[in-house]
């Protein structure tokens, strides 16, 4: 009998006690072991475990594969309430001690802490920071903190990070106008314009042509632009040849904004359309192609007030939407959109409301046949360029005693 075959026996006849012994002896000597390693050996020994380890995984049946599994799937699930009940005990631990200390303290003591000059004082800095973060240096102007990845906003008490331009520099394969066209899969036509160049543009920022970047993002006196927390996190070294930042214009997120359309009406006479100033929220509602929801546009009004309104979407049958799109396309936008006046009105409010809720034809016009035409929008693909002007449907009672007031303060109203 070879020495393997009675070590084989031995095991077999030993106690669960002597079981136990015997597998802490072997782990306080493998340990053991291993510390004396230095870090060459232990790499390689990682390296042979691993293979020892893929080479048992393929080789091994679909039964085992599974128990080995479910086996991984306990512990885990064990560690996991383990961390949990640790975690419990220690916040359980830490209320009681806080708990301890206020009934140790008295209440008036402790209000006189939290309401002293200091305390005060720190508080107000700490405000004064984030109101005067936008304030333009040397200036008593204010300017947005803009994302120059992103192009969004950023507001509150969010951090705003330091890009320069060298570490732009260092992502823009994933920034790149090419990396974009290459996903989306747009074709370049070298016989023709590019019909985005107008877009590539509009994310064009000095210094790093053919990149996607925002124009509005600040400068400082450092030469860096603003960025937000997330977007700087995701412009990491280690990650220049992975995808685009999540919310970052490369990423699907360059949408561009509406151009100064210049028109001439039958006098020769040259208007210009700045979306901004010129287009109502009604407009915007009508010029949407689809309407996933429905708009309600509720104004109030009275002597001594001023016009209050406010948006409401309800929701809309998604199938028959979907059922009636060719319907939509070839009858010209339908109403889904409401202007309601509820309350009481002086006649001044009641006119200006049922102005502003006017839609232009002039504008409505020039802005679709912009979006059929020129935007290249999928959304606005083969729709049609509509013969009259959609207006929304005014919802409003009859103007009687009960619900119009004589005007008092035409200032204020």
């Amino acid at each position: 009998m070879t020495s393997t075959e009675r070590m084989r026996k031995l095991v077999c006849r030993e106690t669960p006690e002597q079981k136990e012994k015997r597998t802490t002896a072997n782990k306080k000597r493998m340990a053991t072991m291993r510390s004396k390693l230095n870090d060459k050996k232990k790499n390689i020994r990682r390296e042979e475990q691993k293979k020892r380890q893929s080479i048992g995984r393929a080789n091994e049946s679909p039964e085992q594969k599974e128990l080995r599994l479910s086996k991984d799937r306990e512990a885990k699930r064990k560690k996991r309430a383990s961390v949990r009940s640790k975690e419990k005990v220690n916040f359980n631990n830490k209320r009681t001690k806080q708990q301890q200390v206020v009934d140790d303290c008295d209440v008036n003591d402790i209000l006189e802490e939290l309401l002293s000059d200091e305390d005060i004082n720190k508080a107000k800095e700490e405000a004064l920071k984030y109101l005067h973060r936008t304030q333009i240096e040397d200036t008593d102007l204010h300017k947005a903190h803009v994302c120059v990845i992103c192009d969004m906003f950023i507001l509150g008490v969010e951090d705003v990070k330091w890009l320069s331009s060298e570490k732009i520099e260092q992502h823009r394969n994933r920034l790149s106008v090419s990396k974009y066209k290459e996903f989306y899969n747009i074709l370049d036509d070298k016989n023709t314009e590019d019909p985005l160049q107008d877009l590539w543009d509009y994310y064009h920022l000095p210094g790093h042509k053919e990149m996607l970047l925002s124009k509005r993002a600040r400068k400082n006196s450092k030469e860096k632009y603003s960025c937000c927390c997330g977007c700087f996190n995701a412009m990491r070294a280690s990650r220049k040849d992975k995808k685009p930042p999540k919310m970052s214009i490369a990423n699907g997120f360059a949408i561009g904004a509406v151009p100064l359309i210049i028109w001439k009406d039958d006098d020769g006479i040259e208007h210009v359309i700045d979306v901004e100033e010129n287009v109502t929220d009604v407009t915007r509602a009508l010029i949407a192609p689809i309407r996933t929801h429905g708009y309600v546009m509720a104004f109030t009004g009275g002597a001594h007030k001023s016009i209050q309104g406010h948006y409401q979407f309800f929701e809309m049958d998604l199938n028959t939407i979907g059922a009636s799109l060719h319907h939509i396309k070839h009858s010209h936008k339908k109403q889904h959109v409401y202007c309601m006046m509820s309350g009481r009105f002086t006649p001044s409010q009641r006119r200006r409301i049922s102005n502003e809720c006017k839609v232009d034809m002039n504008i409505y016009n020039h802005l679709t046949k912009w979006f059929v035409q020129k935007s290249g929008h999928p959304g606005f693909k083969d729709i049609l360029i509509p013969e009259e002007c959609p207006q929304p449907t005014i919802i409003q009672d009859k103007a009687d005693n009960n619900n119009t007031d004589t005007s008092r303060n035409p200032e204020e109203e």
